[in-house]
């Protein structure tokens, strides 16, 4: 198990006083920390079965299974040509009928392949010209010409490895998946692996997501929703029970805001390097008065047509809300800003210059809308003391514990 999971858990457990659980959680927790990497201490670490993209490694490997073309003795060919009658034989007779051993693999197969994460085949092409020396010394070497195309060149050279030594090398792989996201969830401000987590600021907690009030926050009241598990890669790629959960705190928030005649705007931004970089996905929600809130999808759109380039790529606004939501308006990998205004109308924007963007977009459309601009103008907020981030934490529980959807979990 994960231990940002456990650590999870672990507050789950003592939030709903269940103590002697969480003793017992903690000493798991403690066991796997000791070890701090795989074996050493003594104490032996579970590796989780998805690599560094999030992708499983089980669904992988099943994938690839067999793939290992490393025989002894004569090297068996494969059959790719047939007769006019249609019969396959080994040699080059007839029509071809195939290229890849995997050729008779059907489409429902291949777009659940593409999912978990497909071969680039480009990547593989470039990959395999450029560690051959026949390459590197002989620039007209036939397998690399552009007039005749070798499509072996373009297979993954892991098609040609043995079956132990393709999974010493996914076993090498997961090691070093382990040890960077460890490394990533210590230092993340919204793991429970961080003892520095404001522990105090966390205002509700599911299963795999959770709630906090942001330690900076805009306005009083502006909080964050988290997934518990670190992930990277924005809410259009996250498992869909997280998601799940997500929208359910989104639901409650929104009512919460309702109920004090204000609505809610959430933001998300992915910026191109937070993906590599391990950042925390999360969405923040604030709460807008009534009378500004009809006005800030139109605050917003002026905002975002104005920003980056005029001569962009791509659209610079899409209408979440005419495409079924977010999930459903744009692929997975691409950066991007995301608004939505309650559970109805939302947008999202492709961030093409990472540089020109900026990070706090969001918050400060959101300051201009709200006349915050004397209390950001530096895009900076002052962190407020203990006491009054508790006594902000004590009046939000107020308001928010009739909405809370977790009371009814076990």
């Amino acid at each position: 198990m994960d231990p940002n999971e456990i650590a999870g858990k672990i507050m789950r457990a003592r939030i709903t006083g269940k103590g002697e659980q969480a003793d017992k959680m903690q000493e798991i927790l403690d066991s796997i920390k000791s070890g701090s990497a795989l074996g050493l201490g003594g104490t032996a670490v579970v590796l989780p079965d998805i690599d560094a993209s999030g992708r499983s490694r089980r669904a992988l490997r099943d994938e690839k299974e067999g793939e290992g073309n490393h025989h002894k003795g004569r090297k068996r060919t494969l059959q790719s040509h047939t007769s006019k009658e249609g019969k396959e034989k080994k040699g080059r007779y007839g029509e071809r009928d195939r290229y890849y051993k995997d050729d008779d693999v059907d489409l429902k197969e291949l777009m659940l392949r593409e999912k978990r994460g497909g071969e680039d085949y480009d990547k593989n092409y470039i990959r395999n010209i450029t560690g051959n020396s026949r390459y590197k010394h002989n620039t007209m070497e036939p397998d690399f010409d552009d007039d005749y195309v070798n499509l072996d060149a373009y297979e993954n050279r892991d098609k040609h490895r043995s079956k132990e030594q393709l999974e010493e090398k996914r076993r090498k792989s997961a090691i070093n998946d382990y040890n960077k996201q460890s490394a990533i969830e210590a230092n993340c401000y919204y793991c429970f692996n961080n003892k520095k987590v404001p522990k105090h600021l966390i205002m509700a907690l599911g299963n795999a997501a959770y709630l906090m009030l942001k330690p900076k926050g805009l306005v009083p009241g502006h909080c964050v929703i988290v997934p518990i598990e670190h992930h990277s890669g924005g809410f259009v790629s996250i498992d869909e029970n997280v998601w799940e959960e997500i929208q359910n705190f989104m639901k409650s928030v929104v009512k919460m805001n309702y109920q004090s005649s204000c609505g809610t705007v959430f933001m998300e931004t992915q910026m191109p390097k937070h993906e590599a970089d391990g950042v925390h996905s999360v969405i923040e929600c604030v709460p807008v008065p009534a009378e500004m809130a009809g006005s800030a999808y139109g605050y917003f759109k002026k905002a975002i047509n104005e920003s980056e380039s005029n001569w962009s790529q791509h659209k610079k606004i899409i209408e979440t809300h005419k495409k079924g939501g977010l999930r459903h308006s744009i692929p997975e990998g691409f950066p991007f800003f995301y608004v939505q205004f309650g559970m109805t109308q939302g947008m999202v924007h492709i961030i093409e210059n990472g540089i020109k963007f900026p990070i706090d977009f969001g918050e400060q459309v959101l300051a201009g809308l709200l006349e915050l601009h004397d209390r950001y103008s530096s895009g900076r907020i002052k962190r407020k003391s203990f006491d009054e981030e508790a006594k902000e934490a004590k009046e939000f529980l107020g308001k928010y514990l009739k909405f809370d959807w977790t009371a009814d979990l076990d």
